[in-house]
Formats: C-alpha cells, sequence, structure tokens
C-alpha cells in the first residue's frame, strides 16, 4: 500500500497505524545494521571498482586547477587505502562485520563474584 504524501508532513498522521508501523520496521538503525550492511560486503569487488577508478583518475593527468587536482589526489589516496584494507581483511580472514562490537551478556552474580576475587 502507498501513500502520496504530497509536500507537507501533516499527511503523515492521517495514515492508517498498521501502516506506519510497518514501515518503522523495514528501517534498520544502530551497530545491528551497520553489521548487516558490512556482513553483505564483497571485498573482491571493493578492490575491483576501487582500482578501476583509481585508474581512471590517473589516466586523465593535471588538470591545471590546484584545488580539483590536490582532490583527485586525495580520492586516489582513499581509494589505495581502501583496497589495501580489503586486502588485509582477505589475507588474514577477517570478515568486516566484526568490527562492529557485540556485548555478551552474563548473569550479574558471576561478574560480581568475577570483580570481588579480582579487587577485593
Amino acid at each position: 500500500m502507498k501513500f502520496n504524501l504530497g509536500n507537507t508532513a501533516s499527511h503523515f498522521f492521517l495514515l492508517p497505524m498498521v501502516s506506519i508501523h510497518f514501515e518503522i520496521e523495514k528501517i534498520a538503525t544502530g551497530a545491528g545494521a551497520i553489521r548487516e550492511q558490512l556482513a553483505d560486503l564483497d571485498l573482491r569487488i571493493i578492490i575491483d571498482s576501487s582500482l578501476v577508478e583509481w585508474k581512471e583518475l590517473g589516466e586523465e593527468g593535471p588538470t591545471g586547477n590546484e584545488w580539483e587536482d590536490r582532490k583527485i589526489g586525495r580520492r586516489k589516496d582513499f581509494l589505495v587505502r581502501r583496497m589495501e584494507l580489503a586486502k588485509h581483511f582477505i589475507r588474514t580472514n577477517i570478515e568486516p562485520e566484526w568490527m562492529v562490537f557485540v556485548s555478551i551478556t552474563s548473569s550479574s552474580s558471576r561478574v560480581e563474584t568475577h570483580h570481588s576475587d579480582r579487587w577485593g
């Protein structure tokens, strides 16, 4: 079910609550969403597309505009760092989603016992 909201946000309040709830559920936020996006990355595609862009930027040569040349240089440096990081992940068998911390819960009594044994 699609609604035309027009130019004003006031129409949003006229939508049925079921539709609003459904739309909100489709939006992922927080660390879980970032972790999910990182899990979907294909590192080899990132390396290949970065290399293609780096080569294209190198073929053009200096533009004569100092600002534009610096911008291109920064982009090329970024692409090199991206490729190096992706290669490192592949070489070391590290999954990108591991960069997002996942907390592990434990019972509070075990934590309190551990702390009291350690620090008195």
